[in-house]
């Protein structure tokens, strides 16, 4: 589904309300040809830009939080024979 979020593609935009109706008059992304003002093709921009953030955002939460668990799994199979980790994440 990112994927199909972030890709310059025919944008499918349901739904009812304000934020709706705004985001249907966007072009599906900044550089799209077509007659579009300035502030719309900024629109997409930042809506895109929110877009990646949120993605990245989720994915290095997401691997962090897999990549330190999967550190905290070693630690304990080995005891207190392997390195220890400060409350903040450090290497001490």
């Amino acid at each position: 589904m990112r994927d199909r979020l972030l890709a310059p593609s025919a944008a499918v935009k349901t739904g009812s309300g304000v934020l709706a109706a705004q985001l249907s008059k966007l072009p599906a992304y900044v550089f799209e040809s077509g007659k579009f003002t300035l502030g719309q093709r900024a629109g997409a921009g930042l809506y895109k830009g929110t877009l990646f953030g949120a993605c990245g955002f989720v994915g290095s939460v997401g691997g962090t939080s897999l990549a330190y668990g999967i550190f905290m799994a070693r630690q304990a199979a080995l005891g207190e024979q392997g390195t220890k980790v400060s409350s903040h994440g450090k290497f001490l």
